[in-house]
């Protein structure tokens, strides 16, 4: 996301003295079974839909286990997620955001664009990564993410929706664009609507970093609107972390595997 430059600034250390970014979270040990509780409460699902004005119909049917990337991609932190889940009894589902636009300059957007290939050395343990190139940058920036295409043509949504398809990759898609839309299209507006969805709904994947560029908007964004839905139900939010904080910028969580390789069009 990349409203940050849009969001009012404030007093990081002050926040950082008041809060723990660590106590958003929820271990998934207890997450798992917090929201087959919660769902069953029937008061307490009617006073979230009361809120929210209209659910995004993924979240209607049974409670979900989330993960929000602008494009389902099946690199190292996509498995990871799944493999979570598995742990738990609830349906995987990604939350696209393919209105959005693409800017190189944000690493979730990059790596689409770049995909990079981790390639394990089996002899000491460790590995390399290399990596492909499937769009033009300087043709994509700015565009919607759902109107970029590759160097071969191909829509570029469409293309990593055809290895989800013919890996038979068992998850669900959902693009929440027009949601988040009605709901105030910047980040700052549709904040507290979005961690509302996991009050009850769904138990949200996530890391909200406080390095680098990540911090402002975890502090001026993500914040504040976590204290004001627990104000309001009372309840936090279930979010579990995907990964160890500290791992999260390693380059290994954006890299696919070598047999995905064989999806990109060999070049002429």
């Amino acid at each position: 996301m990349d409203e940050i430059k849009q969001a009012e600034r404030i007093d990081l250390k002050q926040v950082e003295e008041q809060f723990d970014v660590k106590e958003i979270y929820t271990p998934l040990s207890i997450a798992k079974k917090e929201i087959r509780k919660r769902w069953n409460d029937k008061e307490l699902r009617k006073k979230v839909e009361d809120f929210l004005g209209e659910i995004p119909e993924i979240f209607k049917k049974e409670p979900s286990a989330v993960l929000a990337r602008h494009v389902t991609a099946p690199n190292s932190e996509f498995f990871h997620f799944l493999e979570l889940v598995r742990l738990t009894s609830l349906k995987p589902v990604n939350l696209e955001y393919l209105k959005d636009k693409y800017v190189s300059c944000n690493p979730a957007k990059l790596y689409l664009g770049k995909m990079c290939f981790f390639k394990k050395d089996e002899n000491h343990g460790n590995g390399t990564i290399d990596h492909e190139y499937l769009i033009n940058f300087i043709e994509s920036e700015n565009k919607p993410l759902n109107e970029v295409t590759t160097l071969w043509g191909e829509n570029l949504v469409d293309f990593y929706h055809r290895i989800i398809e013919s890996s038979k990759i068992d998850i669900d898609t959902f693009d929440i664009s027009k949601w988040y839309k009605e709901k105030g299209g910047r980040a700052k507006k549709y904040m507290k609507y979005y961690l509302a969805l996991f009050i009850c709904n769904g138990v949200l994947f996530e890391n909200y970093l406080i390095q680098k560029n990540e911090k402002q908007f975890t502090y001026n964004v993500v914040l504040p609107a976590f204290k004001e839905i627990k104000e309001q139900f009372g309840l936090k939010p279930l979010i579990v972390p995907i990964m160890p904080i500290s791992e999260k910028d390693e380059l290994y969580w954006w890299a696919y595997p070598e047999s995905i390789k064989k999806y990109i069009p060999k070049k002429n």
